[in-house]
This record gives structure tokens, sequence and C-alpha cells, in this order.
């Protein structure tokens, strides 16, 4: 470092400042205690179990009372009427009628809040009944519990269909996304209509208890939602129009689209880690899904099938991520459908790959052999076993504003993973029918366990309708279905899509999605591409499509055309993370400075496969030596809502390195201290472990990561990213320069083959 370097850094004007070791928030080690206490270690991914701690205390709590989050009359009386549109077919649900609740009850709901004296209880479900098990809160005994998600059920027909089920993670054409058997297996000898759900009740049955005006309503025909692939071209253009329709009507504030993310935003204590995560967002999905058909009357929200996403070598490359489909997502939006978007927590942001990871069958298995909602959601589920947060690795994979649950619902993106999710649900809730549960009653009614707002019922914040109504058939019975996952076999390699490919490398053939980096494949003597390539440009040639394909594919196929320009894998690095730079709901660039951390990285195995027993991300489980080595630094508010991020780099060749990494948190002041959390992380999910200074500021020692930033001396942090990491280096008599390692606070040491717990 030249004397200039120096001399520009000797002019910068630093602000004082000084950093201690402080406690974990009690809640946010209970938190670590818990999941660490009742999980079973070898099966749990490091990174999972601090997205949710942290997501749990350090953003639900503090987003259910912002002021700056709520809804006005406007928006509020707009949601009202969405779910108005529905809310007749609840008629029929046992117990209930929403219309008996006064005006005053459904606009309270829509506060953010929990109102006054509802709280759940633990009575027994409105037809009268109690669980089972005789159990009143409607969970099995604890030791039954344990067991039961440990192992795979025989009885009924769930190990049946567990057996049934190719590792390639494809749902037999012999199972009913209805969960109903096949034609050989069923009472009455019937077949699923077509390849989509049906689950209904039989004709004869169908309008019991119905006033007659209503039996006509119901007989209409549910909308259909597809995955996202599988719509034509004018489908798929008709849902971003929609979309933005809603972002452009600016009748409601701030506009249609943003209305509804606020509401999703204020409502996250109801609406996640817990067992109303599921049922709330079936809700959400259906009302936002009426807002777009108020826009544009046959549109639906697709489904993201991310596991076809898992077969690719690098997910970065799926052809979703084009202009063509929902854009990029390596930064800010700027090209898609939803390009050069503003929310009211900033551009829209997206950077994948850069924690979490995409769905795949492994988990999904975990979650379809339960038998119980209270098996695959919080408090109760396994890590291994709970659907939210498998769900929640995409969101963390997706990155940017999808990362915090709070914010995610301001990326359309969100609609179409939730989309997935309900799919998901629907299919254990088809099982459960095969097992003799009833999945309108199945909620744990333990009321000293469930959260504040998801208790059973509890208003859900959509009109007057509770927590319960969420658990209802009517949903798949009468106002949508799904069709199919896509799938392939070897008579019959076509995946129905110009964007899938069937990829038969395998002992079972797999849809998998088409990629930016295919490039024109070898063909095998049966006409299939070989395994590596889609064959997507020669492909679109030769198929016969079974569905009307109009519109101009010339972006994509440019995109696809110019595979060979592009450099994959561990050569497609990003190279810095492109945080919001949100805190407490806004968006403010100034409020942010920055703390100097070292990374030291060991990779002493660097040339190992990792075991498919170890608790890492699957994509690490399977040889793939382009992973690169990065380590992803992230800080969490512990006194404000708001999250930075920042990726370190390293070589593959070398078993110990280290790097500098400037990480943002909120500016301090004399008033109002920074506490935060700081933890790092690897691409397999491992974490790494801090370590502080003591007070002699010579040594340092293991802490859990968690630091007060006040405007007192020493100075600790810099302006900006460049001024925190140059403020650092200081030259000896000699000139020589070297790292004050006094002026960095907190060390983070990371080991490929180790997940520590610092917590």
């Amino acid at each position: 470092m030249n004397v200039s370097v120096f001399l520009a850094i000797a002019l910068v004007p630093f602000v004082q400042s000084a950093i201690t070791e402080i406690s974990l928030p009690l809640d946010v080690h209970q938190c670590f205690e818990q999941e660490l206490a009742r999980s079973n270690i070898s099966m749990t991914i490091g990174e999972v179990i601090f997205s949710k701690c942290v997501h749990k205390t350090l953003w639900v709590q503090p987003t259910v009372r912002q002021p700056t989050t709520s809804i006005g009359n406007d928006a509020r009386d707009w949601i009202s009427g969405l779910v108005q549109m529905d809310l007749h077919y609840f008629d029929t649900f046992p117990g209930a009628n929403p219309k008996t609740h006064s005006r005053h009850r459904r606009q309270s709901s829509f506060s953010g809040g929990f109102p006054a004296g509802r709280r759940g209880n633990g009575d027994r479900p409105a037809d009268g009944s109690f669980p089972s098990d005789g159990r009143m809160d409607g969970r099995l005994p604890t030791g039954q519990r344990s067991e039961r998600q440990h192992s795979s059920p025989d009885r009924g027909l769930s190990g049946q269909f567990l057996s049934d089920m190719g590792l390639d993670g494809q749902i037999p054409s012999n199972f009913g996304l209805d969960g109903q058997l096949p034609a050989d297996r069923r009472a009455d000898g019937t077949m699923p209509s077509g390849r989509r759900m049906e689950g209904q009740l039989p004709a004869d049955r169908r309008d019991e208890r119905l006033p007659s005006n209503r039996r006509q309503t119901l007989r209409r025909q549910p909308r259909v939602r597809k995955e996202y692939r599988m719509l034509t071209d004018r489908e798929r253009q008709l849902f971003h129009r929609a979309v933005n329709m809603l972002k452009t009507d600016t009748s409601v504030y701030p506009n249609k689209f943003d209305a509804l993310a606020r509401l999703h935003y204020m409502s996250i204590g109801r609406s996640h880690y817990g067992p109303n995560f599921l049922p709330w967002h079936r809700l959400f999905l259906v009302v936002m899904e009426n807002a777009l058909r108020e826009k544009i009357p046959s549109v639906t929200i697709p489904y993201w099938d991310s596991t076809l996403d898992d077969g690719l070598l690098d997910f970065r490359s799926s052809i979703i991520w084009t202009p063509e489909f929902l854009g990029e997502a390596n930064g800010y939006v700027e090209n898609g459908p939803f390009a050069s978007w503003n929310t009211q927590t900033g551009p829209l942001i997206r950077y994948f790959g850069s924690g979490g990871t995409v769905m795949n069958w492994t988990y999904i298995y975990n979650v379809l052999r339960q038998d119980h909602l209270e098996n695959i959601t919080d408090p109760y589920a396994l890590p291994e076993n709970n659907l939210e947060l498998q769900h929640t690795q995409v969101h963390r994979w997706v990155g940017g504003h999808m990362a915090p649950p709070a914010l995610a619902a301001f990326d359309p993106v969100f609609y179409l993973l939730h989309s997935y999710v309900d799919l998901l649900w629907e299919i254990f809730r088809g099982l459960q029918k095969r097992r003799g549960i009833d999945p309108t009653t199945d909620y744990p009614r333990n009321i000293t366990e469930i959260p504040d707002g998801q208790r059973y019922d509890d208003p859900s914040g959509f009109g007057s309708l509770l927590n319960r109504h969420g658990l209802s058939n009517v949903f798949t019975d009468n106002i949508y279905k799904y069709d199919r996952p896509p799938s392939c076999t070897i008579q019959n390699p076509d995946c129905g899509s110009d964007y899938l490919r069937c990829d038969t490398s395998g002992s079972q053939p797999k849809c998998v999605s088409a990629s930016i980096f295919d490039i024109k494949p070898i063909f095998l003597s049966s006409g299939l591409p070989a395994a590596g390539g889609s064959g997507i440009r020669e492909f679109r040639r030769k198929r016969d499509t079974h569905h009307n394909t109009k519109g101009n594919n010339s972006d994509i196929m440019e995109m696809v055309n110019r595979a060979s320009d592009f450099q994959c894998q561990s050569n497609n690095i990003n190279e810095k993370y492109v945080n919001t730079y949100n805190i407490d709901g806004i968006m403010d660039k100034q409020n942010w400075v920055y703390i100097p951390t070292r990374v030291v990285y060991t990779n002493i195995n660097a040339n190992r496969t990792q075991s498919s027993m170890e608790t890492v991300y699957d994509i690490c489980k399977r040889g793939n030596s382009n992973i690169p080595n990065r380590i992803f630094t992230e800080t969490n508010g512990i006194n404000y809502v708001g999250m930075f991020k920042e990726i370190s780099h390293f070589p593959n060749d070398i078993s110990t390195s280290s790097a500098l990494a400037a990480v943002g948190v909120r500016r301090p002041t004399a008033n109002s201290p920074s506490d935060i959390l700081v933890t790092a992380y690897d691409e397999c999910g491992n974490i790494c472990q801090p370590y502080c200074l003591d007070s002699s500021r010579t040594k340092r020692r293991k802490c859990p990561g968690a630091i007060r930033i006040t405007a007192d001396t020493p100075q600790m942090y810099g302006i900006d990213n460049s001024n925190a990491l140059n403020r650092i280096w200081r030259e000896d008599i000699n000139g020589l320069p070297y790292v004050d390692e006094s002026e960095i606070f907190i060390t983070l040491v990371c080991d490929r083959s180790t997940s520590y717990w610092p917590w």
C-alpha cells in the first residue's frame, strides 16, 4: 500500500465508536437451545436452525407492531371485498358461519395485531368431537409424537405410497393428486378426472346443507393452477400483465400489489413459525388470485416447482431467471416482466444462490411420511420434516427481498413459491384422507404452546374468517385445482413444455428445467439427449406440442444460442451481494455503517466429496467439484429489523486462507446503540464459529456473535465499505503495511467439513 493511499485514509472523517460483546437475547437463546435439544443433530443443517431462530425472534416480533406497515382504510375495504368473493362457500363449513361476525370484528382483524381478548382455547372441535386419541389438546403424547416423526408409518396405505414413489422425485402415475386410490383400488372403481386434483364429494352429497340459491354457484368449474413452465406463452404473458396491472393500480395506497405485500408484512406473527403457516397462506393466495382475476379473469397463480431446477448442475442457470420468465436474479431486477420495480422498501432485488437451497424430494418425502399438521409445522415438527423450514430455504436461495419472510411478498416470486407449497400441502391432505385423518379438523390445540394469533379459533386477518377456515375442503373442491407436476417416461419423453427436458440419465426419467447454459446435445440412438444438455433448440423444432405456443420467443432463444459465451459453475461467481438496505421497513443507505470482520476458511479435504450422511445441502453430496468456496457473512439487527450480507471468496486449492469483509449495521447514535447478531455460513449450510476480542483487545475467545456498537471511542466502524477496510491498515517503522487486528472485533472461522454450534 503506497503513501497516497494512507494519506487518503488519514483525510477520511472517521466516526467514533466502540464495539463490545453482549449476551444473546433470551428468546433467541431459547430458540437455539430448544431446536438443538429436540433435533436430531445428525440430520440438521446449521443454516436452517440459524435462519429459523433469527427470523422467528428478530423479525417476527417487531414487524407486527411497526406503524409504518399498517394499511389504510381504502386497502382494507378492497381486501375485504376480495375475501367476500368466496365467503359464501364457507356456509357449509362445520359449525361456522362467518357472517355472524360483526363488521367491527372484520375491520379490526386487518390491524396487524391481535384483537384484545381473542386468544385460542383448548375446546373440542366445532363438530363436538374429540381427537381420536382422546387428548383435549389434539396432540399425540410426546413420546408417540417423536417416534412418529422419526419413523416411516407402515399402517394404512402410506407405506405403499412411499414404496411406489421413485427416487427421482416423480409422483407415480398411479397416485392421484386427490389423495385417492387408483381405479383398481377405489371402492367405486372411479378414476380421478384427467390430471387434476379432485377430492370432491360424491355428486349425491355435494349440495348437502346448501340453500338452493348457492347450488348453482358451487357447480362453477374450479380454476386451475399450473406449473409456471407449463403455461403457454400467452398464459404466462397474461399472468405477468395482471401482476403489473395490480402494481400500477394506485386506487388504494400505495398500489394494490404492495397493499397485499404490506398485509403479509404485518401478519408475520400470525402466519409464520406455527401451525397456521399453511392455512393462512392458502387464504392469502386466494385473495391475491381474486385480485389478479379482477384484472384478467382467466389468470391463476402458477406454481414454481423448484425440484425441476434441482436436477441442474447449477440452479442459477434455470430458464425461469430469463427475461421471458421472472427476469434476472443477480442484483437489481432490471429485465423481465418486473423490471425496474420499486417498493416501499426500495428497488426490487434478488440475489440467487447466496444461501439456502431449492426444494428437493429428499425433504418432501420426509414431509409426506408424516400424519398430522403438527408433524410438518412449528412448534412441534422436527427440522427435517418441517415444510415451512424447507420453503424458507428457497426464500434464502432467491435472496434480496425474498430472503427475509417479512419483505418477501414484495416480489412476485413469493406467490409462485407459495403456490407450490400449497400444492404439497394438498398432496399431504390427500394422504391424510387415505390414512383416515380428517384434514379439516387436524390442528394442534395446546393453547400454551401455539403462538398468539395462530390458534384454531383466532381471527385469520381475512375479514370474518378464522384460522380454522383455512383447513376447509372448499378451496380445492370449489375454488381452484392444481395440474399435476410435469413428468415423463422412456415411452413418452415429453414433459409437455418447450422449457422442460426429460432427463433419462438416471434410474427413472424425470423432468428438468431448461437451462441458459444448454448447448446442442449429443443425441443417443433412442433419439433422446444425453445427460448434460437439454436439447432445447433441437427439441423446439421437432416436438409436436400439446398446447399453443404463440408469441415471440426470440429473446429466450437468443440466450440459448449464446450459451457458448457463458461461463458456468465456479467461474460464474457473484462478486458482491446486493443488499436491500432496509431498516424497520424503510430503505436508506445513509442509515448504515460498516464494521470490518475477518473470515478464516479451512478446506483441508479440498477434493473430498461430502458424505451423504453429513448435514449439508444435497447439492454438496453429489460429487460436484465445481461448488465455489464462498462464505456468507450476515448481520441481523437485535434492536432493529434489518439484515446485511457480504460474500467472501476462497481458492479451491489452498487448505487454509483468510479474507477481510466489511458488513453493514444500523448507524448507532448517542442515545441508541446498535445491537446485532453476526454469523457466517458456507454454500453447504455449515455454520462458522465467531471469535470476539476480549477486554484486553489482544486475545480472542469463542462467542455467539452478539455485539453492541455505540457512538463512543475508539473508532471501530467506517461510513462505507471501503472506509471500514482501509482504516484498519497501518505502517510499521519500515513502511511495511500491516493489519491492526485490534480494530477487527469479530473473526469467523469456517470449516468445509464442520458445522459449529456457537449459540
